[in-house]
């Protein structure tokens, strides 16, 4: 194993060993060093930064120095603006709402009906063996429905059917629902206000909506994705004025409720009632950034000797732009004519010393392998007091 790393080795050297011989080896070693030098002393070497702030005092005449295109940030900004605010916002629609509504009314209806018969039943047949005992055959209904409203287990229904349909039951609207046995014709009732308040459109908010529909509004059908179109003629319900609503039409549905429960009714009605029309403030907010990202960057043309800002000025947002532009340009350039200018004379220093070394015949600087040792030595000095002035 030690004689096959040797060999590895010694092919490794051996391959090494022609470009330390080779005479292009020097200058190699001595571009390297130029390079590395050159970007060592010019690192830290920036343009000054413009120091005026928005609202400041120009402290003298500042012009371009040559002809430059400046990114107008403020006229930017605007137009994005401008892009921003022509995006109409976004509301959902959902077609299918009353369908859902009326489903949700129509299950809870059959729930606490079912309830009711079965413990209507069994209540009847436990009295009738009880009376049995004490031979009394005849049981009236009211005695049977009394007790069943009595026990914790249709008690446990009704709330049930008051959280499937909302809210908890006020007890005068449980009262009324009992004495009436929870009647499917109720449930009609309730049907024929929801479909009435629904055939206006419910927002939650009617003066934002009203804000948004003067500047006009993207209707999309939640079911779908599809862009939908209201009649110009439409004027959606808030949701806080369902309930007046229905109890206002109510006498144009031929209810059958009595006029003292309908108030109850719509209320029970209200609690069913949802936004069929809701503004989609994400969906807005993404067309807006959409619109935004869409306009083009506004330049300006500035002529060599333009007058950027004048002695005494106050400075603007537009002068600001301007002068980050100006500095931007002149970072540019400064760090070009650095590393030239740095390049250069560091380059004519090694060539003198190289001249010179050759000239006195410095053994050390004539084997490729000590040549190599005083480059990186040089340059490992070079760095550290580099590192030393810069902290």
């Amino acid at each position: 194993m030690f004689r096959l790393f040797g060999q590895r080795g010694a092919k490794m050297r051996a391959q090494r060993k022609p470009l330390l011989e080779s005479a292009l080896f020097p200058w190699i070693l001595g571009a390297a060093l130029t390079l590395f030098l050159t970007l060592l002393v010019t690192a830290n070497l920036s343009a000054p930064s413009i120091s005026y702030r928005v609202g400041d005092v120009a402290m003298g005449d500042i012009k371009a120095p040559q002809d430059m295109r400046v990114v107008d940030a403020l006229a930017a900004d605007a137009a994005r603006q401008k892009a921003r605010d022509a995006v109409m916002p976004h509301y959902d629609i959902d077609p299918k709402l009353r369908g859902t509504i009326e489903g949700r009314l129509g299950a809870a209806f059959a729930f606490i009906q079912k309830k009711l018969t079965e413990q209507r039943a069994a209540v009847r047949n436990r009295l009738l063996e009880e009376r049995a005992g004490k031979g009394k055959a005849i049981l009236a209904e009211s005695l049977v429905y009394a007790e069943v409203f009595r026990s914790p287990s249709f008690q446990t229904s009704e709330e049930t059917f008051g959280k499937s349909t909302g809210a908890p039951l006020r007890p005068a609207l449980a009262d009324w629902l009992r004495e009436e046995r929870y009647a499917s014709w109720i449930r009609d009732d309730m049907r024929k206000l929801v479909r009435a308040a629904l055939v206006r459109d419910i927002v939650s908010d009617r003066r934002l909506y009203a804000a948004h529909s003067a500047k006009g509004i993207v209707v999309r059908d939640i079911r779908t994705g599809n862009r939908v179109s209201l009649p110009p003629s439409s004027r959606p319900l808030e949701l806080r004025e369902a309930e007046a609503f229905m109890l206002k039409e109510a006498g144009r549905l031929g209810l059958r409720a009595p006029a003292e429960v309908l108030p109850l009714l719509a209320g029970r009605a209200a609690q069913l009632i949802q936004p069929t029309l809701t503004f989609n403030n994400q969906a807005t907010v993404e067309a807006q950034k959409e619109a935004a990202a869409k306009v083009p960057l506004v330049s300006l043309f500035i002529k060599r000797g333009e007058m950027i800002v004048r002695e005494g000025a106050l400075i603007t947002e537009g002068h600001r732009a301007k002068l980050l532009s100006l500095e931007r340009l002149s970072r540019q350039e400064r760090i070009l004519d650095n590393l030239l200018g740095t390049g250069l004379i560091v380059l004519l220093l090694l060539s003198l010393a190289w001249a010179c070394s050759n000239a006195y015949g410095l053994s050390i600087l004539k084997e490729p392998k000590s040549l190599l040792l005083f480059v990186l030595l040089f340059a490992v000095q070079a760095a550290l007091i580099k590192l030393g002035v810069v902290t």
